[in-house]
């Protein structure tokens, strides 16, 4: 007796009928218009990567845990990609030598990511990638936020019903530098217990905090900054810093294009 064979996808992927498609490929199309009237090129990697690429970005139980890795028949340990940043940096540091700078490039890939499905996002999905090499100060910042925000435009968006959130790593490393004395292995901790803030109560993730700052007085002092709303709010030796500088600079450029949803 032969086994019936489902009609359904595999889970956490989903099936693309012509007009799905179609509709899909307009939306690709509104992206692709708006990057390249900025100058980017559009580049495509594998779908498949040695391992070894993803090890050295994330830990190895994120890579085991959160991706689709398998031997491959060479006994090869290969990921079917969840992002494009490992491939497009073996790509520039290729040929590095041979590219024309600033190098402007983007990309819209099919990605794999083996999660726990949640309502939409799925285990298999689509991402717009915009990448700027060779450009080392604000002015690339600006770009991609305009860029950004002439995405919004492209489909009639009002300003009014979207914001683009800015994070700067710098000065989170700064402000954490501050509260833990230059401590590089708590601050690397309180970076992981924030990653995680939004799927704990309030009070799991204090309980978890004053664990590892072992100091009252260090968690309040987090959870203040945390709140903060403003980098007018900040503690005043925070807002003297050069990374709290670049942002205001930021800022101040796109409100001139007219972006002030920041």
């Amino acid at each position: 007796m032969s086994k019936k064979i489902s009609t359904s996808p595999y889970k956490g992927a989903r099936d693309f009928y012509p007009e799905d498609r179609q509709l899909q490929q307009w939306m690709f199309g509104a992206w692709k218009q708006v990057v390249e009237s900025y100058g980017y090129q559009e580049y495509d990697a594998p779908i498949l990567e040695p391992t070894d690429l993803y090890l050295m970005k994330g830990s190895e139980e994120i890579v085991q845990e959160q991706t689709y890795t398998f031997q491959d028949r060479g006994d090869r340990s290969v990921t079917i990609r969840t992002e494009m940043t490992p491939s497009v940096s073996r790509m520039v540091a290729g040929k590095r030598q041979e590219l024309a700078y600033p190098a402007r490039w983007y990309s819209i890939p099919n990605l794999w990511r083996y999660e726990r499905m949640q309502k939409g996002r799925l285990r298999e999905f689509w991402q717009l990638n915009v990448d700027m090499f060779g450009v080392a100060n604000e002015y690339a910042e600006i770009e991609m936020i305009q860029i950004v925000d002439d995405l919004f435009q492209a489909f009639q968006a009002k300003r009014k019903t979207y914001t683009i959130k800015l994070n700067s790593r710098v000065l989170v490393n700064e402000m954490l530098s501050q509260i833990t004395d230059g401590n590089q292995d708590m601050s690397t901790q309180l970076i992981r217990l924030i990653d995680r803030m939004n799927k704990m109560s309030a009070d799991e993730f204090s309980t978890a905090l004053n664990k590892i700052t072992e100091s009252d007085e260090k968690t309040k002092q987090l959870l203040g900054l945390l709140k903060t709303n403003s980098l007018s709010e900040l503690p005043q030796n925070l807002q003297e810093l050069p990374s709290v500088q670049t942002l205001q600079t930021v800022m101040a450029a796109c409100k001139t294009q007219g972006i002030s949803n920041l």
